[in-house]
């Protein structure tokens, strides 16, 4: 029962790419490759070294493929073709069923939120997270679990033991040449929503050939309503006139010496001397950062000068920060990103005047972070913005705006639910330039 399990391991416990994911076994690794939904990525075995599959160091004992491959070994209950249960319902467009929250008694109450017929309760194994087969279609370096304690679904990076159920029936056969995609028989070669395979979505208006994605160019650009990405690393929105950074990579863990890749993040703020007891202590690390943070923050600027003496600590908590937004920014800057060098960071400062929790501040401007939200608060959408700018990490977004009278705060948008709130600054977040109009 209390047995848990990596989704993929990493090749010589490196799990700094995502290429590097693997499994420990060309058996596991055909089990994977054959019955994951998604996307395929950490289904391939490691080219040397080996594949350690506790790259964490959480007590994960295997893989759920090596494991699936194990339990039909045996031959469970007098069968062997057991699978791991799909919460591919739960992409855009659907990669599978969505199987595993079937087994939740809904709504949740206290305790277990799954059916007691099956054996858990009163164990608290029952109040974890639970692998399903379901790669992220949007970011295959992270597969969909169900919480069994709350109900809910969400996404983690593959390489995270958590454990795991077995189950078997439902099929769906199609013509030669098809592919059984969330239920509907597609050619993969051809269509642009599972372009090479299941769930892999070619962006907005670029056509799917031979399986792989055309690119976004000047002359074909990419378009989903506003927004038009044209392969120069931008993202344009022809409403309101601003042009997006958009970002690279794959999510996980971040490249630092990328400027843009989507899993880095930074602190609006560091401290002096690592000592973040007083706002008065937060600084920028050189001139530049301090002028940069001078000229385009606004709203409560507290945070725009560098130390007195000393240095200024840029991950006093260690949570792997990779410097100040405003440093940061002067970089993005400094390299005249896509032919500009006057990027900015978005502004919420609208909020100072008409935010109520937890409702967004639509009503006010500026607001310019929450206009590239598929909704308002409660946002339904994973992460929830326009897919035109993926890679988008799930998660919290600074903006330049400080929170008045409250000099440890700046406003953040969340791309998991379009929610805004005030945050310290001391925050490790995620960021996106913005510039115009």
């Amino acid at each position: 029962m209390n047995n848990s399990y990596s989704w993929a391991g990493c090749c010589n416990s490196d799990c700094s790419t995502a290429a590097n994911y693997c499994q420990p076994n060309a058996a596991a690794a055909a089990t994977c490759a054959a019955q994951s939904d998604g996307g395929a990525l950490g289904c391939g075995t490691c080219a040397s070294g080996t594949c350690d599959v506790d790259p964490s160091q959480l007590a994960a004992i295997t893989t759920v493929w090596d494991w699936l491959d194990q339990v039909n070994a045996t031959n469970f209950a007098g069968h062997n073709d057991w699978s791991l249960p799909s919460e591919g319902g739960q992409n855009a467009p659907f990669t599978g069923w969505e199987e595993l929250k079937t087994v939740l008694r809904l709504p949740c109450s206290a305790g277990s939120c799954i059916d007691q017929i099956l054996g858990f309760d009163p164990t608290p194994y029952a109040f974890d997270y639970y692998w399903s087969s379901s790669s992220y279609a949007r970011y295959p370096r992270y597969a969909w679990y169900v919480d069994m304690g709350s109900g809910k679904v969400g996404v983690d990076t593959k390489d995270i033991p958590y454990f795991v159920l077995a189950v078997r029936g439902r099929s769906k056969t199609c013509a030669g040449g098809q592919t059984s995609c969330g239920g509907a028989c597609v050619d993969t070669s051809s269509d642009p929503n599972d372009c090479g395979t299941c769930g892999h979505g070619c962006p907005t208006g670029a056509p799917c050939q031979g399986g792989v994605c055309g690119a976004c160019t000047p002359a074909a650009p990419c378009v989903s309503g506003c927004f038009t990405d044209t392969g120069d690393g931008t993202i344009h929105d022809t409403c309101t006139g601003l042009q997006w950074e958009k970002k690279t990579g794959l999510g996980g863990r971040g490249n630092p010496a990328d400027l843009h890749d989507v899993a880095n993040t930074y602190r609006w703020v560091g401290c002096c001397n690592s000592d973040c007891s007083s706002p008065a202590n937060y600084c920028q690390p050189n001139a530049a950062a301090a002028a940069t943070c001078a000229a385009h923050a606004d709203g409560q600027v507290a945070g725009c000068d560098t130390c007195a003496s000393g240095t200024c600590d840029l991950d006093p908590f260690q949570t792997g920060a990779v410097t100040t937004v405003w440093d940061w920014l002067s970089q993005v800057n400094a390299a005249n990103f896509a032919g500009h060098n006057d990027w900015r960071l978005p502004s919420e400062a609208g909020c100072n005047s008409c935010w109520s929790y937890p409702d967004s501040c639509a009503s006010c401007s500026p607001h310019e972070l929450e206009t590239i939200l598929q909704a308002p608060y409660a946002c339904t959408g994973y992460p929830c913005v326009d897919p035109i700018f993926d890679p988008a990490q799930p998660g919290d977004y600074w903006s330049s705006s400080g929170f008045p009278g409250y000099p440890r705060l700046a406003w953040i948008v969340n791309f998991v639910n379009g929610r805004l709130l005030a945050w310290g600054k001391l925050e490790a977040e995620s960021v996106r330039a913005v510039r115009g109009p």
